[in-house]
Formats: structure tokens, C-alpha cells, sequence
């Protein structure tokens, strides 16, 4: 699979994980996520997960 189409599948992850994590978020805790800040923790919560489970697959036994 070529390196773009990686990136492809990461970038439509984080985007699907923090929709869902923004929303579960937003249902019960009812933490307001316009704050620019919390926004941004998300994403770099959620873009460090993806990379790290990324570099395990990527990372297999050769």
C-alpha cells in the first residue's frame, strides 16, 4: 500500500475518532469543546494514538 493512501486512512481515523470523542464528550459530560484549547488537546490526544498504533503496525517482525 503506498504512503499516501496511509496517510489517507490516518487522517479519515483521527477524524472519526475525535468526532466520536468530541461527541461523547459533549453527551456526558456536557464539557463545552468551542474552547480553542480543549480542541486542540483533543486533536493532539487523538493524532498521538493514531501514530502510535500506526508505528505498531507499521513496526512488525521482519
Amino acid at each position: 500500500m503506498s504512503k499516501f493512501w496511509k496517510i489517507v486512512i490516518v487522517a479519515a481515523c483521527i477524524g472519526l475518532i475525535y468526532g466520536a470523542i468530541e461527541t461523547m464528550m459533549m453527551r456526558l459530560f456536557e464539557i463545552d469543546l468551542d474552547v480553542w484549547y480543549a480542541q486542540l488537546l483533543f486533536m493532539w490526544l487523538v493524532a498521538i494514538i493514531c501514530i502510535y498504533i500506526w508505528q505498531k503496525s507499521e513496526g512488525s517482525p521482519k
